[in-house]
């Protein structure tokens, strides 16, 4: 009979968690929204008279209010609610985009404030809420958890794009924020309804039961009996198969992170990777275009970055959850310093197939680095905690336009731009290698 029960008890854990998953996906996927802005901008500063740098600031703003709503939000649910969190930031995000639809004024002030900052920080709560809340469920895959979240809010630029141009020809930019908006409000509803946090059942490790972790983290383990022998069995499944963190692990609160040499280093390893990504993608189709590969061939890089970039998010962190993280960071590294290498070289589809690359590179960093953080710090605080690591995001965001200003306004083109990409990835790899060495140097450390 015990067996049964613990098997109808894996049953129903299964179940929560993929359904938790599911609904997770749903909501995260309209996160990638702000991404979409450079197809409503034209048509928001024709209707408002607003001046490029004007329309480009709801952009960075919403941006910088996202990572921000991530260190407050994740605060706030690894205090213990995370489902208020959740609703809050959804009525947030979907309030911030429905009242910005009649805010396209000749002043962009309030505009700013709804979709800039009421929208991104929103996002930044739903954000966090969901991603540390699927680990917590995959506590055995949270490369697998993350991944598949942050696959969702890559797919957004794919699909939501087309729709977006669809709407905004037929009724301008009020008519497709207000179709937006209300499908993110009914996307938060129904997320909301179908929000799980794991239950005690779900947290054995903490409570100190192998069997209950085994049950719930083992979705391929058949029964789950309590025996030695079983537990045993269990401990080489775990040796052989996926990396879970120690039992005995450190959770680090934000403010003892902060105070560690491994935290800049991982925040560095971001920043400087994803530079390369900031530095292509506002100008991937014009340059390309301006070596004379057609139009048409230029969109499908995009698209198929686009692509490339969601299937990374979730091939990668899976990937690290059997061989590790830090070998899977290293190769993406590697290879965004190749790409830029041959952007800032190429004459002709080389660098086509470069931009996809860059493109697939910064997907595989932004699939990683939530479960990473939480390899490293533990996942107990793991909202805030990648909350700060994601300021990395903010910076890069900021420094790329500068940088290329800075060497276009001094009569270089855009390959010493690309090249100098490649000065950043390598120095993203150095801050990688530097961060092994720390980690090797802990007691209990896995990575």
């Amino acid at each position: 009979m015990e067996q049964i029960k613990t098997m109808e008890q894996i049953k129903t854990v299964n179940r929560r968690r993929n359904r938790m998953m599911a609904s997770g996906a749903c909501i995260i996927f309209f996160t990638g929204f702000p991404h979409v802005w450079s197809i409503f901008q034209p048509y928001v500063m024709e209707q408002a008279g607003w001046s490029q740098g004007q329309a480009s600031m709801c952009f960075y703003l919403s941006l910088a209010a996202f990572v921000f709503g991530n260190i407050i939000g994740g605060r706030m649910q690894d205090g213990g609610n995370p489902q208020k969190v959740l609703w809050n930031g959804g009525l947030l995000f979907s309030a911030g985009i429905l009242f910005s639809a009649f805010l396209i004024t000749p002043s962009p002030v309030f505009f700013y404030i709804t979709y800039g900052i009421m929208q991104g920080f929103g996002q930044g709560m739903v954000y966090t809420t969901i991603i540390s809340t699927a680990q917590k469920w995959f506590r055995d895959r949270p490369g697998f958890a993350s991944g598949v979240i942050v696959t969702a809010n890559g797919l957004c630029g794919f699909f939501l794009a087309p729709v977006s141009r669809s709407l905004l020809a037929q009724g301008g930019p009020k008519l497709a924020l207000l179709l937006i908006g209300l499908a993110i409000a009914m996307a938060w509803i129904a997320g909301y309804l179908f929000f799980a946090v794991p239950g005690q059942e779900a947290e054995g490790a903490d409570a100190g039961t192998a069997d209950g972790m085994e049950a719930v983290v083992g979705a391929g383990a058949a029964v789950v009996t309590g025996s030695a022998d079983e537990t045993e069995a269990a401990g080489k499944r775990r040796t052989a198969g996926y990396r879970q963190e120690p039992e005995n692990q450190r959770q680090y609160t934000s403010g003892e992170m902060i105070r560690t040499r491994k935290f800049y280093y991982l925040l560095l390893t971001m920043l400087f990777g994803l530079l390369s990504y900031f530095l292509v993608s506002p100008v991937s189709q014009s340059y390309q275009i301006s070596l004379g590969i057609p139009e048409a061939a230029a969109v499908s890089a995009v698209m198929f970055g686009s692509v490339m970039n969601a299937g990374m998010r979730l091939a990668l962190p899976t990937l690290a959850d059997r061989i590790g993280r830090v070998p899977c960071i290293r190769v993406v590294l590697l290879l965004a310093a190749a790409a830029m290498a041959v952007l800032g070289t190429a004459r002709s589809y080389g660098a086509t197939a470069a931009v996809i690359a860059v493109y697939g590179c910064y997907g595989g960093i932004m699939g990683s680095f939530p479960a990473f953080t939480s390899s490293i710090f533990g996942i107990r605080h793991t909202g805030e905690n990648y909350g700060y690591v994601m300021l990395g995001i903010v910076i890069a965001t900021f420094a790329a336009p500068g940088i290329t200003r800075l060497l276009t306004g001094n009569g270089l083109g855009m390959q010493a731009v690309f090249l100098t990409g490649v000065a950043f990835a390598v120095l993203a790899f150095v801050c990688l290698t530097l961060l092994e060495r720390e980690l090797k140097k802990g007691e209990n450390t896995w990575h």
